[in-house]
């Protein structure tokens, strides 16, 4: 059992949209899908005429007596038994495959989204929690799809069909393991809320690690110049801590919950065992029905049982979803306008600050009533102290921001209006701390433009 290790408070409230949200997203998998699915109910299939044959053996072999029977039930055995690997090797690798495929399809287009945001996003955002997304959330949806998905459709495929055979082979033992199946189902109930909560709980407090060891790495500098190791630790310490009682909350909901299915699954052998044994004595059922009836039984609970683990394993896959989505649903507050147009050729290259004014946070202004002209040929350096807004004053000219108020413009055309193309091959910063690409240094100097 594995616990949900994705950051961020999320709860999944419909979960069909967010599945369905998802459907949408892969590209060319439709038929892969299928397939992966066919594949596993004939595994399914094969591996539920087992006990069939296991019954027909006992009848009409040892009770008969029929050396010929035996052999025959048994090579038959055998050939499901192989025939099952193969078809159960093809099932995981056909499920693998698509949960694979559709990871890299979203992995890519949460990246792509990622980039498209504009600086006002990144400024608001921990790049701790950001990196987050890509790695926690992503590895949540990666050990489900790796195990979860294949754990889940053939267990679900295995209850249905192993619930529909013990009503084939003895009803009336059928319905009594269909009472304690009721039991059953309202304990997982109980024991998903609670686990839910739990979960909830560990979702927000990995993010408070991530954001503090973030934190306490980027400004180490700043610690060590100041002393400050032992508070920054004890700081990481005490939100580590609560992360330690969140899980520990998740792990009291497993321990009480998985003895009681135990329980519940001997509870269900006993009586089947019990009623079964009777009929046997008064000649109403064949030894070869009530070993078939068992057997089919004990498969019964440990699917339920490991639905159960992928339970949790859905519920992380689907909060790391939500959080991956709300990051592609980010609005973006500087965009192309329609109707945008190219900067007339040649570009004289005025850019005008008209009455502009400009917050970070609403109501802390930053700029405020700014008027300058730089005309083509001029050199003008803007000179403050740390915090007056010269930075920001760059930034706006680059169109990172829109100011809150007023006008920045290029040969008279306002930013807002000129294309992002035509922007881009007009103005250019150099921002004062450099940064490499990993690659080689050429690779590096041509970033922008490759020819």
């Amino acid at each position: 059992m594995k616990y949900m290790a994705s950051a961020g408070d999320y709860q999944v409230d419909k979960p069909g949209r967010l599945i369905a949200r998802a459907a949408r997203i892969s590209s060319g998998l439709g038929w892969a899908v299928a397939g992966a699915m066919f594949v596993t109910l004939i595994a399914t299939i094969v591996r539920l005429l087992g006990p069939l044959i296991v019954r027909g053996g006992i009848d009409s072999g040892i009770a008969e007596g029929d050396t010929e029977a035996i052999i025959t039930a048994g090579l038959i055995y055998l050939g499901l038994l192989a025939v099952q690997y193969v078809i159960t090797a093809i099932s995981q690798w056909s499920i693998a495959y698509v949960g694979e495929n559709y990871l890299k399809q979203l992995r890519s287009a949460v990246f792509r989204r990622m980039l498209s945001l504009d600086m006002a996003f990144f400024s608001r955002s921990k790049s701790g929690v950001l990196v987050s997304r890509m790695t926690a959330d992503i590895e949540s949806l990666q050990e489900f799809a790796s195990d979860g998905a294949v754990m889940a459709l053939s267990n679900l495929l295995t209850v249905v069909g192993v619930a529909i055979a013990l009503v084939l082979v003895d009803l009336q033992m059928a319905l009594a393991v269909f009472a304690v199946v009721g039991v059953l189902a309202l304990v997982t109930v109980v024991f998903q809320r609670q686990a839910r909560r739990a979960y909830d709980m560990v979702r927000e407090r990995i993010g408070q690690v991530l954001g503090t060891l973030q934190e306490g790495i980027t400004g180490v500098r700043v610690v060590q110049a100041f002393t400050q190791e032992s508070t920054q630790a004890q700081t990481f310490g005490r939100v580590n801590e609560r992360h330690f009682e969140a899980n520990m909350a998740a792990a009291r909901a497993i321990s009480w919950y998985f003895p009681v299915v135990a329980l519940l699954r001997v509870v269900a052998l006993s009586s089947a065992l019990a009623i079964g044994t009777s009929r046997v004595v008064d000649g109403s059922m064949t030894v070869g029905t009530l070993v078939a009836f068992l057997l089919y039984l004990d498969w019964f609970f440990q699917p339920i049982i490991n639905l159960s683990n992928v339970y949790n394993l859905l519920q992380s896959a689907l909060a790391a979803l939500a959080k991956l989505f709300s990051l592609m649903d980010e609005d973006v507050s500087v965009t192309e306008r329609p109707g945008a147009y190219d900067l007339p050729e040649p570009v004289r290259g005025e850019v005008g600050y008209d009455d502009v004014a400009f917050s970070y946070v609403e109501g802390t202004p930053v700029l405020d009533d700014i008027d300058l002209q730089v005309r083509p040929g001029e050199r003008l350096a803007v000179v403050g102290e740390t915090g007056s807004g010269k930075s920001t004053m760059a930034k706006l000219a680059m169109r990172f921001y829109d100011p809150t108020d007023g006008v920045v413009s290029i040969d008279g055309a306002d930013l807002k209006d000129v294309t992002e193309a035509s922007r881009v091959n007009t103005l250019a910063l150099i921002p004062q701390d450099g940064f490499l690409f990993s690659g080689t240094l050429r690779a590096n100097l041509v970033y922008a433009k490759p020819e």
